[in-house]
């Protein structure tokens, strides 16, 4: 007896695509940034991981799963699912996995936020604040391709327009100050000096605190750090608080905030070690934190951390219902002024 071997054809995997979020994020309003880090088509379907960042350091935002839709080549598809609301606090970014089913399409991905609340009360849900309507996300297929991730020199995010702005002047910008490399390369330019080519690499690259720290209220709170590792997918940073007054200062956890670039991360507050809600500063005290902040791969340019409130924390007990001392304190640092050669010069 002989017995044929049968070819069966198997249908091939999804394979997830890395994304580099910086080059499909879109901004609402300066106060929400939706983009994404992957995305995994298939046959009639695909699936993709839309990061939502609140930008804003005074208010929480919700967005109802049930009001996502999904397109490709401009079919509508289904979403799968409904699920919770999302709540997205004051510099926090959430994640949100979306399947569309929508047999038969090509063409770009896009995905619609219908809706984006206002939730002044921090309860989670929507509510009767609508701040933005049809917040929408693409991506070309030419796009969801690892080869094409790479960022140009210069590029700019784009910031949407929407019938629903928020109210002006609310979210106002820290005032931009000279880099630091500038300021460097001011100096080596003086000297009739060029820098040298400096690689970025993954190690720790120890930091002059004193190059890079900034100062804030009135010379209140000095932030600076004293080293960075880069890593493909998140940057380690070994972070100072100097408490300059001589009252308490308190932080909250959720009012710290970080990004590589243009690519608004994630921290990863289990890096701070302290089991508490809140940082707490003495009058004169030195706190010397590790912090994680997960930007997802193919993020670059330079690490920066934002803390969007200090109170005042007369009794050193970590409350913060308290007066607000200051506001988005600013602490970034180039990755050309890792090189240890302009660590080192005078």
């Amino acid at each position: 007896m002989t017995f044929a071997l049968l070819a069966l054809a198997l249908p091939a995997q999804a394979k997830e695509i890395t994304l580099a979020r910086v080059l499909n994020q879109v901004t609402a309003g300066e106060t929400l940034t939706v983009g994404s880090d992957w995305i995994e088509p298939a046959k009639g379907e695909f699936s993709v991981g839309i990061a939502l960042t609140n930008l804003a350091t005074d208010r929480a935002l919700v967005v109802s799963k049930g009001e996502l839709r999904c397109t490709r080549g401009g079919v509508a598809g289904q979403v799968e699912g409904s699920g919770k609301p999302v709540a997205i606090g004051p510099g926090q970014t959430e994640t949100i996995t979306l399947v569309c089913t929508v047999p038969g399409a090509t063409g770009e991905y896009g995905v619609d936020l219908l809706r984006v609340y206002d939730d002044p009360e921090r309860t989670g849900a929507p509510t009767d604040q609508v701040l933005f309507e049809h917040v929408q996300w693409t991506l070309p297929e030419a796009l969801a391709d690892k080869k094409a991730q790479k960022v140009p020199p210069g590029f700019v995010p784009k910031v949407t327009d929407h019938p629903v702005p928020p109210p002006p002047g609310e979210l106002a910008a820290p005032p931009e100050q000279q880099s630091l490399l500038d300021k460097m390369k001011d100096k080596l330019s003086s000297d009739g000096k060029e820098p040298k080519p400096f690689e970025l690499g993954t190690k720790e690259y120890a930091l002059s605190r004193p190059k890079n720290q900034v100062v804030a209220g009135d010379g209140a709170l000095t932030v600076g750090a004293d080293a960075v590792q880069p890593q493909d997918d998140h940057y380690v940073v070994k972070l100072a608080l100097v408490n300059d007054t001589d009252e308490g200062l308190a932080i909250p956890q959720t009012e710290i905030r970080c990004r590589r670039g243009e690519t608004q991360a994630t921290l990863d507050y289990a890096a701070f070690g302290i089991g508490k809600k809140a940082i707490t500063l003495g009058p004169g005290e030195v706190k010397l934190l590790t912090m994680k902040c997960q930007t997802g791969k193919l993020a670059t340019g330079d690490f920066g951390i934002t803390i969007g409130r200090v109170f005042a924390d007369p009794a050193g007990t970590g409350a913060v219902d308290g007066e607000v001392r200051m506001k988005d304190v600013s602490w970034s640092i180039a990755e050309l002024d890792l090189d240890p050669a302009v660590q080192a010069a005078e």
